[in-house]
């Protein structure tokens, strides 16, 4: 039967979860991670082919999912950015899905889990991205960048002064090239080679800035989510004041297209006022007030 069937599957692809978590503590993290990986494959071939019972398989899928995110973040196989986007963050989404349509404590635990995962991980790329915003290396690349700029400016204003000066000019075939057609030339194409250089500059820079925002948003949605519901969870306090840290380095970022402190206080609405511990008794509260004495 289809339900016997799904439930087979279930306990073999834990199965082998639990054998690739042997293989990870014998040091042979390739082995866990080619093994969660054909799980998770596995997972989402059964969920295709059987749509009435892929809720039945989702924990599973997002514990999965989470695994291997963590041990390709130690193993550092894949690029960051394939961690994060096919991992880290589809683990989370999945785990909040889950937790929405049934609120228990084993679901609230792992979107707490899977978020601050996720959030911890995304402030790592933040820190670099901006580490490297913030070098002498990244400040030595705008100013030869602004170099090509004003050289392309002057390039482009001879260029359009030799066109100028041969626009009235004919020449017939065969005739030898006039010395000043050469260099219209010759201006021609370096003119379009420094259009390219400016081009890729910008688009460089550009794509650094906006995933430093990228980042930042992320990190601290995630932080605010894992807040939300994480109860008395002895590790919360550390990446409560992570959450502010970042919000302190940032707060001044009111005139990007994503205003931090709007980030910020939308995430802070989603953290219960009651959200304690009991050496931090009143630190959700601490942020409350941090927020509202500086804004």
């Amino acid at each position: 039967h289809e339900h016997d069937r799904s439930k087979q599957f279930e306990f073999s692809m834990r199965f082998k979860l639990e054998e690739a978590k042997i293989a990870h503590c014998n040091g042979d993290t390739t082995t866990a991670v080619r093994t969660s990986k054909l799980i998770i494959r596995s997972i989402n071939k059964f969920q295709t082919e059987r749509k009435e019972v892929t809720g039945d398989l989702n924990p599973l899928l997002s514990k999965t999912l989470l695994q291997c995110g963590e041990w390709l973040i130690g193993n550092k196989v894949d690029s960051a950015i394939t961690v994060l986007n096919d991992y880290l963050k589809p683990s989370a989404k999945l785990a909040q899905t889950i937790h929405h349509k049934k609120h228990t404590s084993d679901s609230s635990k792992f979107m707490y889990i899977s978020n601050f995962q996720l959030a911890d991980f995304v402030a790592n790329l933040y820190d670099s991205a901006e580490a490297r915003v913030n070098s002498h290396e990244w400040k030595m690349f705008g100013i030869a960048a602004t170099g090509r700029q004003k050289e392309l400016q002057g390039v482009e204003k001879l260029f359009r002064e030799y066109q100028q000066l041969l626009k009235p000019k004919g020449r017939s075939k065969g005739k030898k090239v006039p010395t000043s057609e050469m260099k219209f030339r010759n201006v021609h194409i370096h003119m379009v080679g420094l259009e390219k250089e400016v081009e890729n500059d910008k688009r460089e820079r550009k794509a650094v800035q906006e995933s430093l925002i990228c980042y930042l948003r992320l990190a601290i949605e995630s932080y605010g989510l894992a807040l939300s519901c994480c109860g008395n969870a002895p590790t919360f306090t550390k990446h409560v004041f992570r959450l502010i840290s970042l919000w302190f380095k940032n707060s001044h970022r009111v005139n990007d297209t994503e205003n931090i402190n709007s980030i910020f206080a939308k995430s802070l609405d989603k953290i219960p006022m009651c959200v304690s511990c009991p050496e931090e008794p009143i630190l959700c509260c601490m942020l409350y007030m941090i927020f509202l004495i500086e804004f």
